[in-house]
């Protein structure tokens, strides 16, 4: 009886607690399946390009990976090194084997990527396969991939900074300096 008892406690508790410990209709295959956008931080490049994902290209602003427009922890199977890449010194990412197994880092989950910098040189390294790269789309919509689903990333230019509006006119300048000055 003091089993059964148990039992049916436990099942409460597991009962009351499951959806707060699985959002609704996500599983953790889904959740791994669908990366999530980020914005650009603040104070970071704007970059503009586009991806190629299955044919489709899709022409982006703002692109970043998960925010930033760099990214440390990428390696290579000819170093020991860890690199650090910015997107404003490539000019195209291409996914070379989505699914790599590398023989430096074979404990590793990668894909193996060529890296065209902005001399046209090309490299071969090791990204982490659930990396994800973000951009808005000329509607301003978010776009997100892990870059194990894309096909390439073209970097085409830097946007120019957002300027602030100056003033219309140097008559309301002089109207507003003229009564900041009055003694009354």
């Amino acid at each position: 009886m003091e089993s059964r008892k148990k039992l049916l406690v436990t099942g409460f508790i597991v009962g009351a607690l499951w959806p707060a410990a699985v959002p609704m209709g996500e599983t953790a295959e889904s959740a791994e399946k669908e990366p999530v956008f980020v914005d650009l931080e603040e104070n970071q490049k704007q970059l503009k390009g586009y991806v190629v994902d299955e044919g489709t290209q899709t022409n982006l602003t703002q692109i970043s990976f998960y925010g930033d427009t760099s990214v440390r922890g990428i390696l290579s199977e000819t170093s020991d090194s860890s690199i650090e890449l910015d997107l404003a010194d490539i000019k195209s990412l291409i996914v070379s084997q989505e699914n790599y197994t590398s023989k430096r880092y074979p404990q590793k989950d990668v894909v193996q990527v060529k890296v065209v910098d902005q001399k046209s040189e090309t490299h071969d390294f090791l990204f982490p396969r659930r990396l994800t790269i973000c951009g808005r789309d000329a509607s301003n919509f978010g776009h997100s991939w892990y870059i194990f689903q894309i096909n390439e990333l073209h970097i085409t230019g830097e946007m120019p900074p957002a300027t602030i509006p100056g003033a219309k006119s140097s008559d309301k300048m002089a109207l507003l300096n003229k009564k900041g000055t009055k003694k009354g």
